[in-house]
């Protein structure tokens, strides 16, 4: 196999599939980046097992074959060369890589042992705007967790039906729910995955996304297409938990915030915190509209903060993990105010924002002395 190369091109394409290569491979073919140069194209492909990836790009091709190259290594080595051609030429056991007056001669592996590209024949498809699912799953990324004994906590439930768009994610301290309206005529039934949101939010963070993304779906299976560059993932499976069921019914004090008043607040109390108490005490009084935030550890000592807000019901008294307050404010950056629904200072908290994005966390209050 022969071919050249622009720098630029093969970096953006060896970065592309690089999150595919197997970090701990119990079959060293794993940790590789297959190359295939067939007719005028450069094919890249990566797979650790859960995720493989595939990406085209032209290439001046001299002798076609295929090779399998150190992914890291390769990575890094490209990524340090001048922005020059590059040639790659193969022996049977070193692929000889060339740019300027540097050559390199890298090990190999058996590219027949590299696993097939999966069979992508999807039974259902949709194609939604990147830039919608990208801030979509920005916001309900920050909630989950990997955890081998709970999968369904590593990933985003992705459904699509009657012009409407809902994720939803857990990590078992919170939930998030974000709708949106967008146009799904290109189904005929309702789509639905659960989706691993490390997968999910790297690939719309690509540099090479499109406009449009085409997603489809499989038996075990979720493929990502866009322009050369495919990205096939395997479902997470199980039943989400009919979330529903887990809001409150009732709601005893609501809390009308600015999302940004309320951020920097809270920066500036928890000032006094430690990371083995995130504890933040919201004290809520509806005669005078006023919210007042309290802080304290052995260590620094204690804070105070009070500042207006719309309030309507009993006053009551609570405590709430401030990172989590923070993540919530930073997800409704796209509305002008944020409500916290409460029954009472043990039950869940509902906070919700409304617009051409809806939003919904469920959070859990910390238990108090």
């Amino acid at each position: 196999m022969k071919f050249s190369v622009s720098q630029k091109e093969f970096n953006q394409a060896i970065t592309i599939v690089l999150r595919g290569v197997a970090s701990q491979a119990t079959l060293p073919v794993l940790g590789g980046i297959y190359i295939q140069a067939q007719g005028s194209t450069l094919t890249l492909q990566t797979c650790d097992l859960k995720v493989s990836i595939r990406h085209k790009l032209e290439a001046a091709v001299e002798e076609e074959g295929q090779t399998v190259v150190p992914g890291l290594f390769l990575s890094k080595l490209v990524k340090n060369l001048p922005d020059a051609p590059i040639t790659m030429e193969t022996t049977p056991t070193q692929a000889i890589l060339t740019c300027l007056k540097s050559t390199y001669e890298l090990s190999t592996l058996d590219a027949a042992d590299f696993p097939e590209f999966p069979d992508i024949t999807p039974s259902q498809s949709i194609e939604l705007p990147s830039d919608l699912l990208n801030d979509m799953v920005e916001r309900v990324y920050r909630v989950t967790k990997e955890d081998i004994s709970n999968p369904i906590l590593g990933g985003i439930t992705l459904v699509a039906q009657e012009n409407k768009l809902t994720m939803y994610a857990t990590d078992s301290h919170r939930l998030v729910i974000i709708d949106t309206n967008t146009e799904t005529a290109s189904i005929d039934s309702e789509f639905t995955a659960i989706i691993p949101a490390v997968c999910f939010h790297e690939l719309l963070n690509l540099p090479t996304i499109t406009p449009r993304l085409q997603i489809g779906l499989t038996d075990n299976q979720v493929i990502f297409s866009f322009e050369n560059t495919t990205y096939v993932s395997l479902k997470i499976e199980g039943m989400f938990p009919n979330y529903k069921n887990l809001f409150p019914t009732t709601c005893n004090t609501k809390l009308t915030v600015n999302p940004e008043q309320l951020t920097q607040a809270i920066k500036r109390v928890a000032l006094v915190t430690t990371n083995k108490n995130l504890g933040v005490i919201f004290d809520v009084d509806p005669q005078n509209q006023l919210i007042t935030l309290k802080a304290d550890s052995s260590e620094f000592g204690a804070s105070k903060e009070e500042f207006s807000a719309t309030i309507e019901g009993n006053p009551i008294s609570f405590s709430m993990n401030y990172q989590f307050i923070l993540e919530c404010c930073r997800s409704t950056t796209h509305a002008d105010e944020m409500t916290f629904e409460i029954v009472d200072s043990f039950q869940p908290i509902v906070i919700k924002s409304f617009g051409t994005m809806n939003y919904q966390c469920l959070l859990i209050p910390l238990r108090t002395n």
